[in-house]
């Protein structure tokens, strides 16, 4: 795989962060597409343009020789896969849910399937997989819960089939797919990686503590579905694997910080100031979102939780944006998929971060109606700045000139 297409990723990081800028003009502009559709486009490129894609380049070039890239054909798949969230963008902004971008999407399931079964075969076969049998193993989970989550759209396309759309059962099954991607899928492949990196670099870490932090967050990931379900009718028959889901959690992170507690000097000698600037966010989203997740077992913050929109959204944009996002690109700058040699990316870098906290706390201000703080435009202010870091760190990668920086 070309390293150079991780600009393609970028890219549609560059289109999600545009599609958020506009849609966060609707409340005081109005917007010349339709609402609903440029939501739906936003979400699903977020997830299967940015995320999935990147994580496609990094799993195939982190994991399988070049020689195993060809023979499975890895290429073609990615191609094909970027003809199709084209066709999945564009069909959403124009159509919404409708025939064409529910064919594109389950074309894009299908490559899901093809690309899980290749790789855990072609592992097998790596030269690289006794040098990382420890980190594979999030990888493997991983893959296992993006296969299981692709069973929330086909359990979509029935319920509205049967006039269902909307019930708590279609909302189950959307809750069901998002979970099983961005705390299954996304966070097992991230936490993979970020080992593979430390087996890579040869950072040392405690392997028990380690295997522990594997352990109980694994068994953790299927009761956690119960958090995303703790808002509707039948809440109190679900409570109970709510908490044990939530302490879990707990658990898993502090062995998980335990197991890293002599690793933070190596890896701040080892990896770029820039790498290691966005993995200190990525640490502190990952605490912050498990604290969170057990915070909303409590019946005193159950409002708040799941009735706000705007906590929600500051919720997802937490974990989508300053865990999974920032390591992908801390990622990528580290093993040079990306440049960090320019000024252009070093400003994009800084504005990206700094709009990302300030769009966090005016979320935040707009969840509990804090004066000054939560404001609308200031909320799209903050978005464009994104859209605007992100546009500059594309613009860097063609800048070859170190005299720039």
């Amino acid at each position: 795989m070309k390293k150079s297409w991780s600009k393609v990723s970028l890219t549609f990081f560059f289109v999600i962060a545009l599609f958020g800028s506009i849609m966060r003009m609707a409340p005081f502009s109005s917007i010349f597409i339709d609402y609903n559709h440029i939501l739906h486009a936003h979400s699903h490129i977020a997830f299967q343009g940015w995320v999935y894609t990147a994580l496609f380049l990094l799993i195939t070039k982190s994991y399988l020789t070049d020689k195993l890239i060809d023979k499975g054909m890895y290429r073609l798949q990615f191609i094909l896969t970027i003809i199709t969230l084209l066709g999945i963008m564009i069909a959403f902004i124009f159509q919404g849910y409708a025939l064409l971008s529910i064919l594109f999407s389950s074309l894009f399931q299908l490559l899901n399937y093809w690309f899980t079964y290749r790789f855990l075969k072609d592992f097998k076969k790596s030269e690289k997989a006794e040098k990382h049998s420890f980190s594979i193993k999030f990888i493997k989970v991983g893959f296992w819960m993006m296969i299981l989550s692709t069973l929330g759209p086909w359990a979509i396309g029935i319920l509205s089939a049967k006039g269902l759309a909307g019930s708590e059962y279609f909302n189950a099954a959307l809750y069901f797919f998002l979970h099983f991607q961005y705390n299954g899928w996304f966070t097992f492949a991230i936490l993979g990686l970020f080992f593979w990196l430390l087996e890579h670099y040869k950072i040392s870490f405690k392997q028990k503590e380690a295997n522990l932090f594997y352990v109980f967050f694994t068994i953790s990931i299927v009761p956690t579905y119960v958090l995303s379900l703790l808002g509707m009718s039948f809440r109190n028959y679900i409570i109970a694997f709510g908490y044990i889901a939530a302490i879990l959690q707990l658990i898993a992170l502090f062995y998980l910080i335990k197991s890293l507690a002599n690793s933070f000097q190596k890896i701040k000698q080892k990896f770029n100031r820039w790498t290691f600037l966005l993995l200190q966010i990525v640490f502190f989203a990952f605490i912050f979102k498990i604290i969170l997740q057990f915070t909303s077992v409590l019946p005193l913050l159950e409002k708040l939780a799941f009735g706000n929109r705007f906590l929600i959204m500051d919720y997802i944009h937490l974990v989508m944006i300053g865990f999974i996002s920032f390591f992908i690109l801390a990622i990528f700058f580290q093993l040079s998929f990306l440049k960090t040699n320019s000024i252009l990316t070093k400003f994009g870098i800084s504005l990206l971060i700094i709009s990302f906290i300030a769009s966090e706390l005016i979320l935040f201000g707009l969840g509990l109606s804090i004066p000054f703080l939560g404001n609308f435009i200031l909320l799209f202010i903050s978005s464009a700045f994104m859209a605007t870091g992100i546009l500059f760190i594309i613009i860097g990668q063609g800048i070859n000139s170190k005299n720039l920086t």
